[in-house]
């Protein structure tokens, strides 16, 4: 599942080399153009079409990569329908420069 930073969401499921891919379209509305805002708008976009993708699938488990933005939508997904929700939680942490 693509979310809606990924392309312009209109064509809402696609099948690529056997693969399919649902996509998301972008948030609309006064609050996608916010600063700060458009954050929260994003992720009701995401959360409300992944939402969608799983009652259709019913994956055992939901996989959200970075950014946090992908991770609280699926995290509330997965406790809405008792699904796991998993995140890696690697974290680059910068190096002191050299003095």
């Amino acid at each position: 599942m693509t979310g809606p930073k990924q392309g312009s969401g209109q064509q809402r499921e696609e099948l690529v080399n056997g693969w399919m891919f649902y996509r998301t379209p972008p948030a609309s509305g006064l609050a996608a153009k916010l600063p700060v805002v458009q954050y929260r708008a994003l992720m009701r976009s995401l959360q409300t079409r992944l939402a969608d993708v799983v009652k259709a699938v019913q994956p055992d488990v939901i996989h959200a990569h970075s950014p946090v933005l992908n991770a609280f939508p699926a995290l509330a997904v997965g406790r809405a329908t008792g699904i796991s929700s998993r995140r890696p939680t690697a974290w680059r942490v910068p190096r002191k420069a050299p003095s």
